[in-house]
């Protein structure tokens, strides 16, 4: 009887140290737009040679909805872990058809970082963002190196983290011109583009 309440009394003791140390976190997952893309200069073509920049931006601020209610409130995504993506750089062989051309361009970090994706070396790079002010940035050139039409494809933020709450971020490109008639034409045929390859895709050529 006496090992019993002593093993109780241990346990007790234990849980109460543990819970007073650590507050239960109940994990919760948020799903934001609100991230863009940008590519500069923005033109169709360029020559071998040149260098594109881009940035990409995501508040540290962003609205949500509140479960049920109309209202619209503010998640403070300051802190955030892990706010990291990839981006892909294609070019085109034909309908459904591509292949990677990482190799195709030097990359020059400014903000962030970008490193080659070991899982798709040849077609993907994974790019870090940092806080900087009311924003989470990540600034890099592409300079380009081979003549070709190339597809940049920008991923969504799946994986971030605060304390315990999961988050994603969409991301798009925003360019008054993602020049999408490269896509279209060789890609998909002169068919209807994906909505989702609509929205995160820039194309251009190099001469």
């Amino acid at each position: 009887m006496f090992v019993m309440f002593k093993v109780f009394f241990f346990s007790m003791l234990f849980i109460s140290v543990l819970t007073s140390c650590h507050k239960l976190c109940v994990p919760s997952q948020y799903n934001f737009t609100g991230g863009d893309a940008n590519i500069n200069p923005d033109r169709d073509s360029i020559p071998a040679g040149d260098t594109l920049w881009f940035l990409s931006s995501i508040p540290v601020n962003l609205k949500y909805q509140n479960g049920n209610n109309s209202d619209s409130i503010y998640y403070d995504l300051s802190g955030a872990t892990n706010m990291v993506t990839d981006f892909h750089l294609t070019t085109p062989l034909g309908l459904n058809e591509q292949v990677g051309a990482i190799d195709s361009f030097s990359f020059i970090p400014k903000k962030g970082s970008v490193q080659t994706n070991s899982l798709i070396p040849h077609a993907g790079k994974t790019i870090s963002y940092v806080e900087e002010g009311a924003n989470y940035v990540v600034s890099l050139g592409i300079v380009a190196q081979k003549k070709g039409i190339y597809f940049l494809n920008i991923i969504d933020i799946y994986q971030a983290e605060k304390k315990c709450d999961k988050i994603s971020v969409v991301i798009i490109t925003n360019n008054e011109d993602n020049h999408l008639h490269y896509l279209r034409e060789i890609y998909y045929g002169g068919g209807q583009i994906n909505p989702l390859d609509s929205t995160h895709t820039y194309c251009f050529k190099v001469y």
